[in-house]
């Protein structure tokens, strides 16, 4: 499973009666893992880079990419996809590839598995002749060259690293995805091995740092898994020293981590396949199929035995050549969501037992206790719509938002019927959806285009929107819910939403916050794109589903269709679909329908309120019964009722403290008996400035330093450590980017700050974005060219948007000597940097002096709605390596006088312009001793259980959305005893 560490500290763990964690964080891999240093085959460095590419399938996620390594990567049809990588094209490797049979001893060749090449370098690998990342320019990546283009990529590069003991900071620049095992028998093993870390999704070239602990000097097995759905393609694979020097692991010239592609000796018996993989993404309809490799004693096949959770089954069990393979398929389709444990024991040179654990992936399950009855004179779809250019996310978060009324005026057109019945009826609330009625097919455009599978396209109801003078609106910052009821028999469909931007599905009881059942989701910015996926209906019936859907900006499309076994698209309502109706006769059932803040909010603010809404159906809803609860204690919230609405709210009499995990739980009795329902949110650290107490989150790696460790050094100056992995501050509070946007208006705004920094590394000091322009008021530090760069309106035009030049150009910093010098002597003590604009006027100063004055022409937009200090804007990405300190934000542009003021030591809220001082974060707020972020790391010991060692309080819970609750009579080292998959994290 994959967890987020907050910046308290937290690592979620999945452990079961075989450990296994997922997380990203200080993970301690354990010494039994280590094999000699001699071990190592010296005439054989580099990597194994195993190689699959078929456009068929381009999921960016390491489920798909497991998938295709194994053999097993199918369409949405069902079909196995034949590997289309070309092994004469070699790239960088040592020599053309050969297809690589699914396991050591299974003859081959098999067109679904990967190509096989030799890297006796390096990973530094680009689809081209590129240069991503930090490491320029990139090598060629062998397989290249198929007559099916890149796109659909996935890979693995096995090797052995030589590691000392020591932490360690490894980082992974990839476009798109990756994975990062290291352990196990080999680097082979499916298994055994401990997650370092992964990003599973897509993205540009960006780095993932991670750290690990190795207690024992040796040799460690290490796959490293890659993905690229489409467009850009490329991955870089490289340790940072402990002065921030950035090596590539293999790079042995420059001192980076030695890696061997083969070691000496025999390996014990490892697992080399296994699906259902360790963690979630099984498929409901997944097969149990295990081959295990023999060490140095044959397994014994007459031994091996198979048994899920707990229960002995009868498998199917052969063995050719060192391979036993293991086949075993479910009598039915396994619950949504549900854990399960494999366990097969077999003979070698003694009685052995391979055990581990998975969940099945979320999907719609439908039974007819959730079935409606239609309205079968309306038949088609509702069509919420809401349009407002100044809110282009491209989130399913801002979406509901939208939808919920909780952003801008609607502008939607209610004029503009296309293939509605009329116009549309506009809501009570201006900030709410029209709603428009559609009685025929799911499968429009903005203007009536041709996107998608089935073409030509509808006119999208309400689009373009108007503007209250009348003008129009446009078509940008759109967002749609649509409420259907689908006619289904018992069996597995396959249905898709293609569409520009994203979207999410919802089955099944589609008003319930607690049970609608997932269905699909892709919360992005993309072209005209299928995202499939499988719906399982028990019983026949009629069921709703929900589909939201929005547009940032550009094309604007939706269809809902269906993709038939032959590989037919049909569209639902359509020839050959599945008929939908849009009204019911009755009601839906009693339902919870929104709860706030939401369930597993991960960045909620400390002085959050709660806001429950029940909203009555068939079953009555008694009033007084209602009760809502928070961290286990019953509150006062206010009950009020309007009409078939009760809702709930509370308001805290204190904050909550930064760093934690927090519960909720409303209560109510119905006609049908009492439910209660819990959910989690987490209170990010959280750093406040000191004008008004704007809240910036402390994020990813980012910590306050000691006491002593901001600018001034005296006792009680802090500063904001956003240390070599990264880790921003982020700002959402919606009053101090109120405020920014005002001064946007008359196209002024400064920053100020100091800086001292790790490394030159492709980073952003800091970054005020908006919906509808991404990068607004922006600056590189310098970036690894060694250019400061001032962005402002967007990038990167030399007229209208940038200013910049090389930190060379600085007389104070042009007298060292090297580069080397430079880097060491300049950047390791504080700079101020100042950064101003007025009209088509910038300024860069630092330390005081004017670095650079430019002209752009672009204005500033004023509808700011996040800064983000030490990162681009996507939070994760852009990270920026320094401790900063008196981060400050001016609604005027700053003359040279109040930036040598601040050179010398002048406060920000002193200066002359104080008055025009919008926010001041100087890091002094941190609780005492500075930084208090809990540790934790997991360890196996000379049993095989768990042990985790860790500061704070042990706590856990069955569930990643909590509740959690303090471990009884834990202390650390806390030994895990064998049993279900629990989550543990320490809190401090």
């Amino acid at each position: 499973m994959k967890f987020n560490v907050k910046s308290s500290g937290m690592l979620a763990l999945v452990l079961s009666s075989a450990f296994a964690a997922t997380a990203v964080g200080q993970v301690v891999v354990p010494a039994t893992y280590a094999l000699p240093e001699s071990a190592a085959d010296t005439s054989k460095p580099g990597f194994i880079w195993n190689y699959f590419q078929n456009s068929g399938n381009q999921d960016n996620t390491n489920q798909k990419t497991d998938d295709a390594l194994a053999g097993l990567l199918k369409d949405s049809t069902g079909a196995l996809l034949p590997n289309n990588a070309d092994p004469s094209q070699q790239g960088v490797s040592a020599a053309t590839g050969g297809n690589l049979s699914p396991s050591p001893g299974v003859a081959g060749p098999n067109p679904n598995s990967p190509v096989s090449f030799i890297l006796p370098g390096v990973i530094n690998l680009d689809k081209g002749t590129g240069s991503n990342g930090n490491f320029t320019p990139d090598d060629t990546m062998p397989g290249l060259g198929g007559s099916d283009g890149t796109n659909g990529q996935a890979a693995e590069a096995l090797t052995y690293l030589d590691l000392a003991a020591g932490d360690y900071t490894i980082t992974v620049n990839s476009d798109d995805g990756f994975r990062l095992k290291m352990g196990g028998a080999t680097p082979s093993d499916k298994v055994n091995a401990v997650l370092i870390g992964e990003f599973s999704g897509g993205r540009g070239a960006s780095d993932t740092a991670m750290k690990f602990t190795i207690t024992k000097a040796g040799l460690y097995a290490t796959r490293l898994t890659w993905e690229n759905g489409g467009g850009g393609a490329n991955i870089e694979f490289f340790t940072t020293k402990a002065d921030g020097t950035k090596v590539l692991v293999n790079d042995t010239a420059n001192g980076g981590v030695k890696a061997y592609r083969a070691v000496t000796g025999t390996a014990p018996a490892y697992a080399s396949k296994a699906v259902p993989g360790p963690g979630p993404g099984a498929a409901f309809d997944t097969p149990v199929s295990i081959q295990l490799v023999d060490g140095g004693v044959a397994i014994d096949k007459a031994s091996v035995k198979l048994s899920i959770d707990g229960t002995n089954v009868v498998a199917t069990v052969a063995k050719a050549g060192a391979v036993t393979s293991i086949d075993y398929t479910f009598p039915g389709f396994l619950a949504p969501k549900s854990n399960h444990t494999i366990s097969v024991a077999y003979t070698d040179s003694k009685a052995e037992t391979l055990t581990y654990s998975f969940q099945v992936t979320d999907y719609p399950l439908l039974t007819k206790n959730l079935a409606v009855t239609p309205d079968t004179s309306k038949p088609g779809f509702n069509w919420n719509y809401w349009q407002n250019p100044g809110f282009q996310d491209n989130t399913t978060a801002r979406t509901e938002a939208s939808l919920a009324g909780k952003l801008g005026t609607n502008l939607a057109d209610i004029t503009v019927v296309g293939v509605a019945t009329g116009n549309g009826i506009p809501n009570a609330d201006p900030k709410k959806p029209v709603h428009f009625e559609i009685p025929t097919v799911i499968n429009l455009d903005k203007s009536g285009g041709s996107n998608g599978n089935i073409t030509p396209d509808d006119q999208m109801p309400g689009s373009p929107g108007v503007n209250p003078d009348g003008s129009s609106a446009g078509s940008n910052g759109q967002a749609a819910e649509i409420i259907y009821y689908v006619d289904l028999q018992p069996g597995v469909y396959n249905f898709s939403v293609n569409s520009d931007d994203g979207f999410k599905t919802t089955a099944g009881a589609i008003n319930d916050v607690f049970k609608a059942q997932f269905a699909g989701e892709c919360s992005c910015g993309r072209g005209a794109s299928d995202t499939l996926y499988k719906v399982v209906v028990k019983d026949a019936g009629v069921y709703p589903f929900r589909t939201i859907w929005e547009n940032g900006g550009g094309g604007s499309n939706i269809e809902l269709t269906q993709k038939l076994a032959d590989g037919t698209w049909v569209l639902l309502n359509g020839t050959g679909g599945p008929k939908t109706y849009r009204a019911i006769t009755g009601s839906l059932a009693t339902a919870i329908t929104s709860v706030s803040p939401a369930v597993g909010a991960s960045a909620v603010a400390p002085s959050t309120g709660f806001d429950v809404v029940i909203t009555e159906g068939t079953d009555a809803v008694t009033d007084s019964s209602v009760k809502l609860s928070v961290n286990g204690t019953s509150v006062a919230g206010t009950v009020k009722r309007t009409g078939k609405s009760i809702e709930v709210t509370y308001q805290p009499a204190t904050p909550f403290p930064g760093g934690t995990t927090n519960t909720a739980t409303i209560a109510y009795t119905s006609a049908t008996g009492a439910r209660s329902e819990t959910w989690s949110f987490y209170v990010p650290t959280f750093t406040k400035d000191t004008v008004k107490g704007y809240v910036g989150y402390i994020l990813g790696s980012a910590k306050y330093t000691a006491d002593k460790g901001g600018k001034a050094g005296v006792a009680g100056d802090y500063g904001m450590d956003l240390t070599t992995s990264g880790g921003p501050v982020q700002v959402v509070d919606q009053s101090f980017l109120d405020a920014v946007n005002k001064a946007t208006a008359n196209d002024e705004l400064s920053v100020s700050v100091w800086v001292k920094k790790y490394d030159i590394a492709n980073g952003s000091g800091f970054w005020f974005s908006s919906p509808s322009q991404t990068r607004v008021f922006q600056a590189h530090m310098p970036w690894s060219d060694d250019n400061v760069y001032f962005d402002t309106d967007g990038c990167c035009g030399a007229t209208s948007q940038r200013i910049n030049a090389s930190i060379d150009t600085l007389p104070a910093y042009g007298s060292a000597t090297t580069d080397a010098t430079h880097d060491t002597a300049f950047w390791n003590v504080w700079h101020n940097f100042v950064f101003t604009k007025k009209a088509d006027q910038k300024n860069i100063y630092i330390d005081g002096v004017l670095f650079l004055n430019g002209s752009n022409d672009g204005t500033l937009s004023t509808d700011i709605n996040q800064l983000a200090i030490g990162s681009d804007n996507s939070i994760t990405g852009g990270q920026f390596h320094a401790v900063i300190d008196d981060f400050a934000v001016y609604a005027k542009a700053l003359p040279i006088a109040d930036a040598v003021a601040l050179t010398s030591g002048t406060k920000p809220n002193a200066l002359p312009a104080a008055d025009s001082l919008l926010a001041y974060w100087n890091f002094d707020d941190a609780p005492k001793g500075g930084a208090t972020s809990p540790t934790v790391s997991i360890a196996v010991d000379s049993t095989g259980k768990a042990v985790l060692t860790y500061t704070g309080t042990l706590q856990s819970a069955a569930a990643i959305s909590g509740p959690f609750s303090n471990v009884a009579g834990a202390t650390s080292p806390y030994t895990i005893a064998p049993g279900s998959t629990l989550f543990y994290r320490a809190q401090q």
